[in-house]
C-alpha cells in the first residue's frame, strides 16, 4: 500500500514538470529575515459565523524576472514638520524656522470645535529673519484660504489654509502672529521645499507581529549626508487612535535607533496601519533645523502559524500540490500564498508560479494547500531543484500577516 501511495506521488508530480522531484522534507528552518509566531494568541473571532466557509484556491504563471517578494521595508524622507500651538501663542507671535527661500505654510484648526475655528491668512502677520514685520498678505507669495483650498478640491483637513512665503525674504527664523484668533490649538505645518535638508526614518519591516518588537532607525542628512541631531523624539499611533512614546537613542555614527515592545493583541475592530511620527531638532550653517517624519507598518495579533510540515499531495488527476500544516489559536479563515522556484538552462534560480489558497480552519490543527499549475509550469521550462519561497500565511479576518519564509521548502531529488 505504501509503495503504491509512493508511485502515485511521483507520477502526480511528473505530470507538472517535477521530473526530478521525490518528496519534501518538512520546512526549512527560519533565516534572518523571516517572520514566525512564537507565541499564538486568541482573541475574539473576527469573522461572523455566517463567514464564507469553503476552500478557494487559485494559480497563475509569473516570469522568471518579475518574482513576487515581500514589500521592502517602509521608509520616509520628510522636509518638513509640524508642530500644534494653542491661540495664546498666536496671538503672542510663533516661531518658525526654515533652511531655504519659499517655506510653504499651513494652518488649520483642530479639534471638536474646528468648523467656528477657520484662520483666514489675510488677518495674519510675520516677521521677517530680518526683523520686518508685514502682513501676510504682502510677505506671501501666494496664499489660500479656507475656503478658496475646500473650492478647488485641495486634499486638506477641513478649515485648512495655506500661504507660501516669497523667496527674497530669505530663510531662517520667522514669527507668525495673529492678533485676533478663537480659542483653541492649530496645527502648523511648515514645508521647507525648496531645502535639501531631511529627515529620514526607516523601520526594519512592513509587518510586525503583537508582542514583538518594533526596530526603526531616524537620520537627519543634507542631501544625503548626515547631519548630527541635537536631539530625536517620537510616538507610534494604533490605527485605534491610542498613542505610545517611543525612546530614541542616539547610535555611534549619530543616526538614532528605536525599539518598543508592541501589544500581543492589536485593538478589535480597528483596520489599517500603525504610524511613527519621529521629530528632529539640529542645525545646519546657523540656521535651525526642524524635521517631522512619519512612517506607516502592519502590525497582526499572532492567531496562527505553520507548524512545520509540508507533504506533497495527490489532489487532481492533472496536478500536484504541497499541504502546509498550520496551527490556530483561533477559528478563522486563513490564507496561504506561496511561489515556486525552479532552475533554467544555466543554472539560476528562477520563478515559475505562484499560487495561493484560502479556507476556513477551527482552532487547533489544521491545512492549508498551494496548487501549483501545471501548464504554467510547464510553460516555465525550469528544472529541479524546485523550491517554494514567499511563503505567506494571512489571517483574512484580520487582514494579518502572521508568517512569511523567504525560503520555505527544498522539493529535494
Amino acid at each position: 500500500m505504501r509503495m503504491k501511495r509512493e508511485m502515485v506521488l511521483w507520477l502526480v508530480v511528473l505530470s507538472c514538470g517535477f521530473a526530478d522531484v521525490a518528496a519534501a522534507a518538512g520546512l526549512l528552518r527560519p533565516a534572518a529575515g523571516d517572520q514566525v509566531p512564537t507565541t499564538l494568541v486568541a482573541p475574539p473571532p473576527a469573522a461572523p459565523a455566517t463567514a464564507e466557509r469553503a476552500e478557494i484556491g487559485f494559480s497563475w504563471p509569473v516570469g522568471p524576472t518579475a518574482p513576487v517578494e515581500s514589500a521592502p521595508p517602509p521608509r520616509a524622507a520628510s522636509r518638513e514638520y509640524w508642530v500644534t500651538v494653542e491661540a495664546a501663542e498666536l496671538a503672542r507671535g510663533f516661531e518658525l524656522f526654515t533652511t531655504a527661500p519659499g517655506a510653504l505654510v499651513r494652518i488649520q484648526p483642530t479639534g471638536p470645535e474646528k468648523d467656528r475655528r477657520i484662520v483666514d491668512p489675510r488677518d495674519l502677520m510675520i516677521a521677517s529673519p530680518g526683523g520686518e514685520e508685514r502682513p501676510v498678505a504682502e510677505a506671501a507669495e501666494a496664499l489660500a484660504s479656507a475656503e478658496e483650498l475646500a473650492a478647488a478640491g485641495a486634499p486638506f483637513a477641513e478649515g485648512t489654509s495655506a500661504f507660501r512665503l516669497r523667496d527674497e525674504l530669505g530663510a531662517g527664523r520667522f514669527v507668525l502672529r495673529a492678533a485676533s484668533v478663537e480659542p483653541g490649538r492649530y496645527l502648523l505645518h511648515v514645508f521647507d521645499r525648496g531645502s535639501a535638508l531631511a529627515l529620514e526614518v526607516e523601520s526594519a519591516r512592513a509587518d510586525y507581529l503583537g508582542g514583538g518588537r518594533l526596530a526603526l532607525a531616524a537620520r537627519l542628512v543634507d542631501a544625503g549626508v548626515a547631519v548630527v541631531a541635537d536631539r530625536m523624539e517620537g510616538f507610534v499611533v494604533s490605527p485605534a487612535g491610542r498613542v505610545m512614546p517611543v525612546a530614541l537613542r542616539r547610535a555611534a555614527d549619530g543616526s538614532f535607533a528605536a525599539t518598543a515592545a508592541l501589544p500581543r493583541a492589536v485593538e478589535s475592530g480597528a483596520d489599517g496601519l500603525w504610524e511613527l511620527v519621529a521629530s528632529a531638532r539640529g542645525s545646519r550653517d546657523g540656521l535651525v533645523v526642524l524635521r517631522t517624519a512619519r512612517v506607516a507598518f502592519a502590525v497582526a495579533t499572532p492567531t496562527a502559524r505553520l507548524d512545520g510540515s509540508a507533504e506533497p499531495v495527490d489532489l487532481r488527476q492533472d496536478g500536484a500540490a504541497v499541504r502546509f500544516g498550520v496551527e490556530t489559536a483561533v477559528a478563522g479563515r486563513y490564507e496561504l500564498r506561496g511561489v515556486l522556484w525552479g532552475t533554467d538552462a544555466e543554472g539560476r534560480a528562477a520563478a515559475a508560479a505562484v499560487a495561493h489558497s484560502a479556507a476556513w480552519l477551527e482552532a487547533g490543527r489544521g491545512a492549508l494547500t498551494l496548487r501549483f499549475d501545471p501548464a504554467a509550469v510547464k510553460a516555465a521550462d525550469l528544472a529541479g531543484p524546485w523550491e517554494v519561497r514567499g511563503l505567506e500565511l494571512r489571517d483574512q479576518g484580520r487582514m494579518g500577516l502572521l508568517e512569511r519564509r523567504a525560503r520555505a521548502l527544498v522539493l529535494a531529488p
